[in-house]
């Protein structure tokens, strides 16, 4: 299926595709879907074939047998590491950035959550202690991922343990910005998450942050604001 563990022209657009079209929508995608909007030249049966590929290369899952599929945790790695372009911020974004140059790190935490409506949580150490901010429960708490009591604890251990989390999160981690997507999380309450876990150093201190969404969140958009928050701010 897969040559150097990339799929081929046809599985890559069906790929950007469902992803793309789940994370805006929030409902399984139909092969009848895929056909009709990428406007496939493929019979339906050919493009029923390649989605059930997909399925068994372990990128797509179907939540119900009558429904379309949706993405695994796999699509959404495939998808940010083959599939995903640079998007660039537009001027009203970059001027909110500038209205907030100077802010600390509460004020970053509520930038975040407001920005990606996701869970944001900074932590900065002075002298011996730690102290954490966080906004955007509320925004998690509207996806629908996070509407079942499960997931509901698994944010509130993640809330309860934050210093525990920022702890794991830092010995794990292979650079200033990672992403971990689903069962890559290193706590089992973050496997129905994506988490990006950044670290800004400054001559004065270390600042952590935690970003948490549903496994459907944006990378893109999240990443554009990342990116330039690290490079420019």
């Amino acid at each position: 299926m897969a040559v150097d563990g990339l799929l081929d022209k046809r599985q890559n657009r069906i790929l950007d595709f469902v992803v793309r079209d789940y994370i805006q929508t929030k409902e399984p995608v139909s092969s009848a879907r895929i056909r009709r909007r990428l406007r496939l030249k493929e019979s339906p049966a050919t493009v029923r074939n390649l989605v059930a590929s997909l399925s068994e290369g372990g990128y797509l899952e179907q939540p119900h047998i009558s429904a379309g599929r949706i993405p695994t945790d796999e699509a959404y790695r495939y998808f940010v590491d083959h599939l995903m372009v640079n998007v660039a911020l537009v001027p009203s974004e970059i001027k909110r950035f500038e209205a907030v140059r100077d802010m600390d790190s509460e004020m970053i935490a509520r930038f975040f959550s407001d920005a990606l409506n996701l869970l944001s949580i900074t932590s900065i150490r002075d002298a011996d202690h730690d102290f954490f901010w966080q906004y955007g429960i509320s925004y998690l708490l509207k996806e629908p991922e996070f509407h079942a009591r499960g997931p509901v604890s698994d944010i509130g251990y993640i809330l309860d343990h934050t210093d525990e989390m920022f702890n794991i999160y830092h010995q794990i981690r292979q650079s200033n910005t990672q992403l971990f997507i689903g069962k890559e999380n290193p706590v089992s309450q973050a496997t129905g998450c994506g988490v990006f876990y950044l670290v800004r150093e400054t001559s004065e201190q270390k600042e952590r942050i935690l970003l948490i969404g549903p496994r459907r969140m944006n990378y893109e958009r999240a990443l554009a604001f990342i990116h330039y928050f690290l490079e420019r701010i």
